[in-house]
């Protein structure tokens, strides 16, 4: 009886030649896998499959769904990965429950955090990793998205390791209330439709969050977060130990302070709730004294940062434009065999789609916002002017009433059209939320931190980083030392999306021109 209890409870060991299980390990390697070899090699390969089985065991059993998340953005792709891991007997750790799962929105998509430590091999040999522990690499436009196709290089990576979105997701900071939330989705109407504020999904999920660590429990936004001064509190010292920067945490203040008054505007609370607006304005007066720490701190960074560039020197517009200069031989290479129909790496394209970001923000000095505005409708309209290409962007975030307008050389405006007709058509799917943006990820998705983008090109060509507002900076004072006073009123017009005439438009892209351009060196 002892006996066959013994061989019951007998521990399945997986061979690592042949990939099987086995419950007797020494005896199917002396007979099968190893009947050649010699007792001591034999002996050898079973502590190996021992090993590797206590490795399986111990790491790559247990999987975290905040990992998930990152690593598998599609929702019903996760959730089905979620029951397929638990019918097969793996520990699934952070996983909400089943009433969560139904109200889960999808998370905004990020940089996936490093493996801690090396990949471990399952006891049959293949490796089954958890998604901490998989390679992975930043997407574009969003920081925080996963694609394989685009692997940026590993000092890119690095700099997603530790950043303010991965210390949120550990510390739980991202969680909100459900989208359809009835409070919420009336806030949203009220920017939308009364205060004229179209692109206000950042603002209501700031609120979502900040209202969903006061009140931790349920889907539907109680008024009590009206008395709740410590949890406020405790929710603004939580962003500052996520290393949240006092400019972003003001923006967090604001957004509720926004949303208290928007709750003034509602009749119906004020019939439910008698006191709703003395304790509207005591939540408004608190949120009011904790911003004025911030703004001073927010005041400190302003003043650090042009203390900085003072005595460091403002680079020269030539300077800011070296990755251009760099990179465009290696791009007029992909353009030519896209133009002939060869194979492009997936790598190389997504090169190629940040260097047609690069040319409209440090080669005609756009705001991002203009970029990632930039529609198809527009693109396809654009006209040939005096020898230019020009194309106006409608709604971008610098102005509500001016037009965003650029004049291309021939050969610019023939690169952004190869991305268009040859990139960005595969990254395209059914599924996808492209919006008609002419600037696509590799999922799909409308581009949506052009920064990001062209950071990372100069990341590829070890080059210092260079934004938007560096570059109108150099040019501005390049043009302030160069040009007429008439001349520096044009510049100053083109910069700020004040020319209404394509001539002029076209006069003004030959005016900068002038002051260097990117050229083959």
């Amino acid at each position: 009886m002892a006996a066959d209890n013994q061989k019951a409870d007998r521990r399945i060991i997986y061979c690592l030649l042949c990939e099987k299980p086995q419950e007797m390990l020494m005896t199917h390697l002396s007979r099968v896998c190893m009947k050649r070899n010699t007792p001591e090699e034999r002996l050898e390969e079973a502590k190996r499959a021992k090993e590797s089985s206590k490795e399986w065991t111990r790491q790559a059993r247990i999987w975290d769904y905040t990992e998930m998340c990152d690593r598998y953005p599609h929702r019903p792709s996760r959730l089905a990965l979620l029951q397929e891991l638990r019918q097969r007997e793996f520990f699934v750790v952070n996983a909400p429950n089943q009433a969560d799962l139904e109200s889960e929105e999808p998370p905004t998509r990020r940089a996936a955090v490093p493996p801690a430590s090396a990949p471990s091999k399952a006891a049959g040999g293949v490796s089954v990793l958890p998604p901490a522990a998989e390679d992975s690499s930043s997407d574009d436009s969003d920081g925080s998205s996963i694609n394989p196709g685009d692997r940026t290089p590993k000092r890119a990576q690095a700099r997603w390791k530790n950043s303010v979105r991965v210390n949120m997701l550990k510390m739980g900071l991202y969680e909100k209330f459900p989208a359809e939330e009835a409070l919420l989705t009336d806030f949203k109407s009220y920017l939308i439709n009364s205060l004229l504020i179209p692109n206000c999904q950042q603002e209501v999920d700031n609120v979502s969050r900040m209202l969903r660590y006061i009140q931790p429990s349920g889907n539907v936004v109680s008024l009590d977060f009206l008395v709740k001064s410590t949890e406020t509190k405790d929710y603004l010292n939580q962003l500052r130990r996520a290393e949240m920067g006092p400019a972003t945490i003001l923006t967090y203040i604001k957004n509720m302070i926004r949303f208290v008054q928007y709750l003034k505007t509602r009749l119906d609370l004020a019939t439910a709730e008698a006191d709703i607006y003395r304790k509207c304005q005591d939540y408004t007066d608190l949120l009011v004294a904790l911003k004025k720490p911030v703004a001073e701190a927010v005041s400190k960074v302003t003043c650090k940062t042009r203390f900085d560039r003072s005595h460091e020197g403002q680079r020269s517009l030539h300077e800011c434009q070296a990755v251009l200069r760099r990179a465009k031989k290696d791009m007029l290479s992909i353009h030519g065999r896209l133009m002939e129909g060869d194979h492009v790496a997936s790598e190389d394209k997504t090169h190629f789609r940040y260097y047609c970001k690069a040319i409209l923000i440090l080669g005609h000095f756009q705001r991002p916002g203009a970029v990632e505005g930039l529609t198809t409708a527009e693109w396809e309209v654009r006209k040939t002017v005096g020898g230019k290409v020009c194309v106006a962007v409608k709604e971008h975030r610098a102005t509500t009433t001016q037009i965003a307008v650029f004049a291309l050389t021939m050969e610019e405006a023939a690169m952004l059209d190869a991305y268009y007709t040859c990139i960005r058509p595969d990254s395209i799917c059914p599924d996808s939320d492209h919006k008609n943006k002419l600037f696509v990820s590799s999922s799909g998705t409308a581009t949506r931190n052009v920064g990001n983008d062209v950071a990372r090109l100069h990341a590829r060509y070890k080059l210092p980083e260079v934004k938007s507002q560096d570059i109108r900076r150099a040019v501005e004072t390049e043009a302030a030392a160069k040009f007429t006073e008439e001349q520096k009123a044009t510049v100053a017009n083109y910069l700020h999306c004040r020319i209404k005439t394509m001539d002029t438009v076209v006069a003004t892209a030959t005016l900068l021109s002038s002051l260097t351009w990117y050229v083959i060196i």
